[in-house]
Order: structure tokens, then C-alpha cells, then sequence
């Protein structure tokens, strides 16, 4: 039976369970079952979604109310999704300081809003379906870039456009999420029976290096395909290496080093033991 309030600078399983119900809501914090800062914020930050006055405290109802949070994807679990936004933001504070406005990640990228959704892959219809909670004045100035190749211009002309996290976690969930999903399994064939982890795995490197297997600089994801299409356990345990193979396309202290790295683990904690 859990002992409330649980608070502050407690920590052991339930806290656990706690941090996974936060992260259900879009926390982004780690399942460590201690207590700290980080899940203190996240508390604050799940009550103030609920309406709650925000103490970082949890007393019976608000454990009762995290229990029945849904599973934020039917695609991957959540340690995969929370996973997977953590690479590409890094956490909720770093949103609001570098993310909650529209960016222009480079190339042939659309502006992009919220955690990856690109508005050069959007049209009206999709984007009022996903975005139709955000202020009008907003929804009319993102608008014009529907179906368009951003710029740096264009998104310093959307410097003062605002899209809070707490739109932006179901948008990621709901509509982001299965785009990268259908390119992964798009490439990488059998990649829908692979366990969710795993899968999770291979979604982040796809939403980070797009489902491209063509080049010299593909050799490994070519071979993680193969791999992944054979399907039978030794087979699938060789894909971590592969992972790790790519780092040498990156070099030290790059941080597409280390992702590459935390995949190859997400992916060797999916497998059966």
C-alpha cells in the first residue's frame, strides 16, 4: 500500500511507478525511482494539466487520477516514446527555452513545430486535426507555411509564436509518432514484429536520420535491415553492433555519438532475456 503524501527526497518503487505514470503525460524524466527535482517539476507540471493547484506533492486522489493516465501510443510503449522525445528536445524546461518556437531545422525541413512536425509534410485538413487546440492568431501565422521548404527567415518571422509543450506532447503522440513509425516499417521490413522496444530503437534513428538506406554512409542501416528482416533471435541480437558501428560517421563529442549509443542500449533492453 502507498504511503501519502509521497514528496520530495523520498524514493523505492512506488516512486517508480509514480515517474512512469508522470512520463504517460509527457514528463520526460528518468525512472529511477528517486524523488528529486525532476519529478517534483514533473508533479507540478502533471496537476497543472489536470487543473490542480500545483504543490509537487502526491497525496491519494492525485496518485488515483496518474493511475488511469492512458498509454500516450498504441505504436510504441512509453519508455520508447518518452525515449524518443527526450533525444530530440531533451527535456520539458529545454521546450520552453529553445523549442516552443517554430525552428527551421536546415535542408529541404518545412518549418517545424512542437517535437518534429514538419508543416512541408502537412495540409490544412492534417494540421487543424493536430493542432486545432492552439490560439487562432497562431494557427493563422503557421498557416502559410503548410506544404512549403522553410527558412531561417521564416522562422525568425515566427519568433514570437508560442507552441506550449503541453499541446505539443499529444500532438507527438498522436500524429508525429506514426509517421516515423510507417517510414520505419516502410524501410526496414519486419520492423512491426519486433519487440517495442526495439522497435522504439529503430524509430529514434529513423526520425533522426531519416529512412534513407542509400550511400556510403548507410552501410550499417542497410545492414540493421537485413537484420531486422531475417527476424530470428541471433539476427536480432547483432543490431546493437550496428549501432554502435555508426559512431565512427560522427566524430568525438558529437552527441549523434552518444544517441547512436543509447539506442544500441534501448534496443539490447527490448530483447528477450
Amino acid at each position: 500500500m502507498v504511503a501519502f503524501p509521497l514528496s520530495q527526497g523520498q524514493d523505492g518503487p512506488d516512486i517508480v511507478t509514480l515517474q512512469q505514470a508522470l512520463n504517460r503525460m509527457g514528463a520526460l524524466i528518468s525512472e529511477d525511482g528517486d524523488f528529486g527535482k525532476g519529478t517534483a517539476a514533473a508533479v507540478r507540471y502533471a496537476q497543472t494539466v489536470l487543473g490542480l493547484e500545483p504543490t509537487g506533492t502526491v497525496d491519494a486522489a492525485l496518485w488515483n487520477r496518474l493511475m488511469t493516465q492512458p498509454e500516450p501510443s498504441p505504436l510504441l510503449p512509453t519508455r520508447g516514446i518518452t525515449f524518443i522525445a527526450t533525444e530530440e528536445i531533451g527535456s520539458r524546461t529545454r521546450y520552453e527555452q529553445a523549442y516552443c518556437h517554430p525552428v527551421w531545422p536546415g535542408g529541404d525541413s518545412g518549418i517545424t513545430i512542437g517535437i518534429g512536425f514538419d508543416l512541408r509534410f502537412a495540409d490544412q485538413a492534417t494540421f487543424g486535426r493536430a493542432w486545432g487546440k492552439l490560439n487562432q492568431d497562431v494557427q493563422n501565422a503557421l498557416i502559410p507555411w503548410l506544404g512549403k521548404q522553410g527558412s531561417q527567415a521564416g522562422a525568425d518571422g515566427l519568433k514570437n509564436v508560442v507552441v506550449p509543450y503541453d499541446l505539443a506532447w499529444p500532438v507527438y503522440c498522436a500524429d508525429t509518432i506514426p509517421v516515423y513509425v510507417d517510414r520505419t516499417e516502410d524501410a526496414f521490413p519486419g520492423a512491426d514484429m519486433l519487440p517495442g522496444l526495439c522497435r522504439s530503437a529503430l524509430v529514434s534513428l529513423v526520425y533522426n536520420r531519416g529512412p534513407s538506406l542509400k550511400g556510403d554512409r548507410r552501410v550499417e542501416m542497410r545492414a540493421i535491415r537485413d537484420l531486422v528482416q531475417a527476424g530470428d533471435p541471433a539476427s536480432l541480437a547483432q543490431v546493437p553492433a550496428q549501432f554502435e558501428q555508426m559512431k565512427k560517421l560522427w566524430p568525438e563529442g558529437n552527441g549523434l555519438r552518444d544517441r547512436r549509443g543509447r539506442e544500441a542500449k534501448l534496443w539490447a533492453d527490448g530483447l528477450p532475456k
